[in-house]
């Protein structure tokens, strides 16, 4: 479950698996993701900037894509998106309502470092190696 400071680990853990950059996974948008089609569409980025974080391009021309979504991804993304709407009801005119699948428990997106650090601490309770932490640094299973 997640802290008011960290996004749901499940969703944004299995983009990692499949290789989407940081930013890619916090830029990534309700309206990208299609689940009759059963693909997801990464046409932004989400960067560390001083003070805060922007949305932007992506990294490459190339980084901007449609991809198929994996059946376990599917049913990840479904059932972030049923907690979205959960955690909507609950905070009303509260919810910020960002339209992005990766954010925190009161739904504002969190800073890129924020999911850096979760997956650090994802790979130590895996007893995993740490030195290339990052979401792309493993290979995608695609």
């Amino acid at each position: 479950m997640s802290t008011c400071s960290e996004p749901d680990p499940s969703t944004n853990g299995l983009l990692a698996v499949y290789g989407f950059r940081r930013g890619e996974i916090l830029a990534l948008g309700w309206d990208a993701v299609d689940f009759d089609a059963n693909t997801i569409g990464i046409c932004a980025s989400r960067l560390a900037v001083s003070g805060g974080s922007e949305t932007g391009a992506t990294k490459t021309k190339t980084s901007t894509r449609t991809l198929p979504t994996p059946a376990d991804l599917a049913r990840a993304s479904k059932a972030e998106r049923k907690r979205h709407r959960e955690m909507q009801l609950q905070l009303g005119t509260l919810w910020p309502n960002s339209g992005l699948v990766v954010v925190d428990a009161l739904g504002n997106p969190p800073h890129p470092d924020t999911l850096t650090h979760a997956w650090r601490d994802a790979l130590v309770d895996a007893d995993l190696p740490t030195s290339d932490c990052t979401t792309h640094g493993i290979p995608a299973r695609r």
